[in-house]
């Protein structure tokens, strides 16, 4: 076997386990999903995935994930923002 054969059997292979790995990642995705959806579905009557959420209430953000609660504070967030923009403005004169 001479090296272009080499090299292209390599591009295949490579193209192959890409190949593999996504349906893996898309198939656990899909079975997290449809777990999630039908454990709500009998537990709380309420249909949808509840996997991932995200609240915005008004001074954080609640991010819930497989029931553990990420609160981050935004109150900071908005600030530097506005500063940031009152910056630009100054600087760019608009």
């Amino acid at each position: 076997m001479n090296r272009l054969e080499k090299f292209k059997q390599r591009r295949c292979l490579r193209k192959k386990y890409l190949s593999a790995a996504l349906v893996f990642f898309f198939l656990l995705t899909a079975g997290f999903i449809a777990a999630d959806y039908a454990t709500n579905t009998l537990m709380t009557g309420h249909q949808g995935i509840e996997f991932i959420s995200i609240e915005d209430k008004q001074t954080y953000l609640e991010i819930i994930m497989m029931n553990q609660k990420i609160c981050i504070n935004t109150q900071y967030i908005n600030r530097d923002a506005e500063r940031l923009k009152n910056d630009l403005i100054k600087a760019f004169g608009g």
